[in-house]
């Protein structure tokens, strides 16, 4: 049994042995700590019967698959939606997060957009990691790192692989942050880097789009995103290859802020 808690979400999972645990342990975002079973508000159950794996959420059947593969990463998907629904006075937004100059750059997208890739990109050009899931921010507009795993697809592999970003080469930040840059980008093989500006009430509307929230969190969400706003700069762009976009980005940070010293 697996049995943690962040930002105030408490979360079981009952699994049938170890090496289950284990490989649930490493779903674990950013600041868990172990709880008692009696607390958990959201509780899982994984299951091989015959030679099929289930999944249940409070009892109701998530997914069953003949592969534990397709079931953790179903199940880390879910952990992970469920803690930004209910965390209290924090408002998560789908998107990537590294820091970079004493910034948070925040890179928002959907799941299968491509930002694990681009988030690891940045890393190996020298950014801090902050995020691959989740930009977390609080009453003041800064972003709190929310530094699980990364998830990482290739077509070596049939579902993500999980790394850290020390084993990029990279340092995970723990920290909280002012986001200097928003960037909206679409993977498109072979596009130009062509960043256009938006204003802060297009990034606002954007952001509110990416945004996990009950409608009880709506009013607090706007407030918060507002701050993130009022003082990042924001554009969008289609994007070719990672690796090349990380250049480019922190290119453009370098030279923004050039721009703001002279």
């Amino acid at each position: 049994m697996v049995v943690f808690q962040s930002y105030g979400v408490r979360v079981l999972v009952d699994v049938p042995c170890e090496s289950v645990a284990e490989r649930v342990r490493r779903l674990m975002p950013a600041e868990w700590e172990v709880q008692v079973p009696d607390d958990a508000d959201v509780r899982y159950a994984l299951r091989l019967l015959e030679d099929v794996w289930s999944l249940k959420l409070d009892g109701v059947d998530i997914i069953e698959h003949s592969d534990l593969d397709a079931v953790i990463d179903r199940l880390a998907s879910d952990i992970h939606h469920r803690i930004a629904l209910h965390a209290r006075n924090l408002t998560f937004v789908h998107a990537g997060v590294v820091a970079y100059d004493g910034g948070a750059v925040i890179l928002p997208g959907r799941s299968h957009s491509g930002k694990s890739t681009l988030v690891a990109a940045l890393i190996r050009a020298g950014a801090d990691y902050y995020s691959d899931e989740y930009a977390v921010f609080d009453d003041e507009g800064t972003v709190h790192p929310y530094p699980k795993f990364l998830s990482l697809r290739s077509d070596a592999v049939r579902y993500r692989e999980v790394v850290t970003a020390e084993a990029l080469g990279g340092r995970t930040a723990d920290t909280c942050l002012r986001a200097h840059l928003v960037a909206f980008l679409t993977y498109k093989p072979g596009a130009m880097f062509e960043p256009a500006a938006l204003s802060p009430a297009q990034t606002l509307l954007n952001l509110l789009d990416h945004a996990i929230h009950g409608r009880r969190h709506s009013a607090a969400a706007l407030n918060q995103l507002a701050r993130v706003v009022s003082d990042a700069r924001a554009f969008r762009s289609e994007r070719g290859e990672a690796e090349e976009t990380a250049q480019m980005i922190l290119h453009f940070l370098d030279t923004a802020s050039s721009a703001g010293r002279t």
